[in-house]
């Protein structure tokens, strides 16, 4: 088994873990072709208000590994409705989905993040 560990930005209303561990269960089922019955909840955090960390065993498969990576490096969109704001996978380095600032609710998309970019740099 692999630990993964996903943290979660959500408004405190929208807080609660159940929630967000059952459709991160079925997102990873659905995206990754993870049986629900190899995947465990091994521990919860709450770091703020508005931010938690769920950590998973999933299968250490390959495929399934590489498929989580590369959801997490393009952001896929299946994440990003679970709430995750970063994924780590093992001791490997943490992947944002986002910039973290103070105000979760605060989201720069890609675009606008490299309009600003060049202005600060002309």
């Amino acid at each position: 088994m692999e630990i993964a560990c996903f943290g979660i930005g959500l408004q405190r209303t929208d807080h609660n873990v159940k929630d967000a561990k059952d459709k991160l269960v079925i997102s990873m089922n659905a995206s990754l072709g993870i049986n629900p019955s190899e995947i465990r909840l091994i521990g919860n955090e709450e770091l703020s208000d508005s931010w938690f960390n769920l950590t998973f065993e999933i299968p250490n498969k390959k495929e399934v590994l590489d498929k989580l990576r590369w959801a997490a490096i393009y952001k896929e969109s299946w994440l990003g409705l679970c709430g995750v704001k970063s994924v780590t996978i093992g001791d490997e380095s943490q992947i944002l989905m986002q910039p973290i600032t103070r105000s979760l609710s605060l989201t720069i998309q890609a675009g606008e993040l490299s309009n600003e970019f060049k202005k600060k740099n002309s």
